[in-house]
């Protein structure tokens, strides 16, 4: 066999490896979905977005729920976040166990309130207020809020 075919089935071989390594040391499956596209009369929209993340061999998943709203070109203004823990009892019952939030401006003349956070039983949510500046005049104020719920299975929606 070459050095050239060799090297080859050497780099082949680790990349294999590692890839089983990686897979059997990872414990987190992940799912990214948008869930929810809400239209506004000027053409803006609310974009909600989930992401979760289930422990293997566990009862628990942890996630978090985004809303972002956007303009009619599609550019992000702000967004809302709420990031939650559950645990659940498999096809029985499931509880928020921890509850936190995150708001972010990406627009200038948009400014975005600190997201204030709940949890209730299997739900989680944040909220914040978004407005927007035209010089120092507040042109309009959007306050919305982002709610992450468990089923009994351990699905975030």
């Amino acid at each position: 066999m070459n050095k050239k075919k060799l090297f080859s089935l050497a780099i082949l071989v680790i990349f294999l490896f590692s890839s089983m390594l990686h897979a059997s040391a990872s414990s987190v499956n992940s799912g990214n979905a948008v869930i929810e596209i809400e239209y506004l009369d000027d053409g803006s929209y609310f974009e909600t977005i989930v992401q979760a993340q289930s422990l293997a061999k566990t009862s628990s998943i942890i996630g978090n729920k985004t809303l972002n709203y956007k303009n009619s070109s599609g550019e992000a203004l702000w967004s809302v976040t709420v990031y939650a823990t559950f645990s659940y009892l498999n096809g029985v019952s499931c509880n928020c166990t921890t509850v936190s939030g995150s708001s972010v401006s990406y627009n200038s003349s948009w400014t975005v309130t600190s997201a204030t956070t709940n949890k209730s039983a299997n739900k989680a949510s944040a909220s914040a207020t978004g407005k927007h500046y035209s010089g120092s005049t507040l042109v309009e104020s959007i306050s919305k809020t982002v709610t992450l719920t468990c089923d009994t299975y351990g699905n975030l929606s």
